[in-house]
């Protein structure tokens, strides 16, 4: 039985590493998914707008982008961290720039 238990514990061991790499291994995450994930928001809750009413810069210190679409009331723009996750919401505050 204790030699069946050392055969299997190498492959057992090697089986979880290829696990965990596989259950880990994602696309990383890109300007243009953020851009176009905070555009179909903005685009979701303001009546006729479109996705090219937003636009988007690099940001400084914690936050990495960010995306301001629209203008005067309807306008909303993100502060957006690495993770894709919104720091900062703005809405109604002129152009967002």
């Amino acid at each position: 039985m204790r030699g069946l238990a050392r055969a299997l514990l190498p492959a057992g061991a090697l089986a979880l590493g290829l696990g965990l790499i596989a259950g880990t291994g994602h696309d990383p995450l890109t300007e243009s998914d953020v851009i176009t994930a905070y555009a179909d928001r903005y685009v979701a809750a303001v009546p006729d707008a479109a996705p090219t009413d937003c636009r988007a810069w690099p940001g400084t210190g914690p936050v990495w982008l960010v995306v301001a679409c629209g203008t005067g009331a309807s306008a909303r723009t993100w502060e957006i961290g690495p993770d894709g996750r919104a720091l900062t919401a703005r809405h109604g505050q002129g152009d967002g720039a």
